[in-house]
């Protein structure tokens, strides 16, 4: 089922949006947020954040906001393959979490998911009929909490993990090392998770990815826009029951 659809057609309150997150890392982890839950798995429209939102939101969703915690979505213009997008347009506000949120955490720059939440919270108080996306880096490198890859991040908002996949892809790290700080890092987001479901309880919740992320798949390293593989496009559609 293609994901874009269910946006458009599944009546939801609260969109949350993984940044990069596999479907089947997500699968063997979501039952750490302690609710009941109902998992599909659905494909995404792309397979980079960009691509992905440019054919994803291709009209407006009314009496929504949108808070961001991903670089490439805030207000202002972009472009995507000539393309030019205004996420502003498609949304009542865009909240740009990204900009404020980056931080240093354990000597590694990242949009910390605690701004994000307390950022999507106070959206939720000034506009309180209307529906959020909240949109978490994580797990999307950089990896914090993995300090011993710290060398491997920079202090630059759109391309923090380059030297994280040179490494992989010249065997400097293995697949295993790397894909353990990915899991920790989703282990991480998925706390903050837990807790904005707990502030939303009566309200429709959906969690779901932007697009997955590669460790060597297919010759594959992140998630390069453009390509059709699995572990890309397979992303979650977890309805939350509480």
């Amino acid at each position: 089922m293609l994901q874009k659809s269910l946006i458009y057609s599944f009546e939801w309150d609260i969109l949350i949006i993984l940044d990069a997150c596999r479907y089947d890392f997500f699968k063997d982890n979501i039952q750490s947020i302690g609710y009941n839950y109902k998992l599909m798995k659905v494909v995404s429209s792309g397979s980079c954040t960009m691509e992905w939102f440019i054919n994803t939101f291709t009209r407006r969703i009314p009496n929504c906001i949108y808070v961001s915690g991903n670089p490439y979505i805030g207000n202002y213009r972009n472009k995507f393959n000539n393309i030019e997008y205004y996420p502003s347009k498609l949304f009542s506000v865009v909240k740009d979490a990204y900009l404020e949120g980056w931080k240093d955490i354990n000597g590694i720059y990242t949009v910390d998911p605690e701004y994000v939440l307390k950022m999507a919270l106070l959206m939720s108080m000034f506009y309180k009929e209307y529906k959020l996306i909240i949109h978490f880096l994580q797990p999307h490198a950089p990896y914090p909490l993995s300090t011993e890859l710290r060398k491997y991040f920079i202090n630059e908002k759109t391309r923090p993990d380059f030297k994280l996949w040179k490494a992989l892809k010249s065997g400097e790290l293995s697949p295993e090392k790397v894909k353990k700080a990915y899991e920790k890092n989703l282990k991480w987001v998925l706390t903050h998770v837990k807790r904005l479901i707990r502030c939303f309880k009566g309200k429709k919740i959906i969690i779901t990815s932007d697009h997955g992320e590669c460790f060597g798949e297919h010759g594959l390293y992140g998630h390069p826009c453009g390509a059709r593989v699995q572990e890309l496009i397979n992303v979650p559609w977890c309805i939350i029951k509480i």
